[in-house]
């Protein structure tokens, strides 16, 4: 008995060194900003057009302290990558979890461009949240989007994931695997690449 005192001590005490203090919360929020730049890039000849800019920032809350930064901006001509301007490093704590929120700038939703541009911004910014070992627990977009941004994942690659009463796909090959919410919340899609 008191060996088993001893070892459940020694569990506790290592648990309580080598685990963040923000683990019990959804500590970030990362904020992508999809926005059609109208007449940019737009003369005689151009195959860029429409060219958008997906923004990225985040927000960390752990405890007391609270940070955000501005971490890229990604610029996209005719739904391909054209250019990173990257502000600082994504200096969110590893081991942590948060979401992913797609903004848009215009009442009446996204524009194509500007979801397919979110929806790279999103993959993009998962693999770097992924490398700093960051939990992404859902992707949340404004509901007048919800469809749009969707569709954005499939032209990425992504397809559609609904199977019932299964928790993870099965397949042979690694995969990423997004759970999309709208807010207000009542459409909720999961993708699969």
């Amino acid at each position: 008995m008191n060996k088993l005192k001893r070892a459940l001590l020694l569990t506790i005490l290592l648990a309580s060194i080598c685990t963040p203090r923000c683990l019990a919360d959804d500590t970030w929020v990362v904020r992508v900003t999809a926005k059609e730049l109208d007449n940019y890039l737009n003369f005689k000849g151009s195959r860029l057009l429409p060219v958008a800019k997906a923004s990225v920032d985040y927000s960390e809350t752990c405890g007391e302290d609270t940070k955000s930064g501005t971490y890229e901006d990604l610029y996209y001509g005719n739904k391909h990558a054209i250019g990173c301007r990257r502000y600082s490093p994504l200096d969110l704590t590893e081991l942590t979890r948060g979401e992913i929120h797609v903004v848009s700038t215009s009442p009446s939703g996204l524009r194509e461009s500007e979801a397919y541009a979110a929806a790279n911004a999103v993959e993009r910014v998962f693999l770097d949240l992924y490398a700093r070992n960051c939990l992404t627990l859902h992707i949340i977009v404004p509901h007048n989007s919800f469809a749009t941004l969707v569709n954005g994942f499939y032209q990425n690659g992504f397809t559609a994931n609904n199977r019932v009463g299964c928790s993870e796909p099965r397949v042979s090959s690694p995969t990423i695997t997004f759970v999309i919410l709208s807010d207000p919340p009542g459409e909720s899609q999961r993708v699969m690449f």
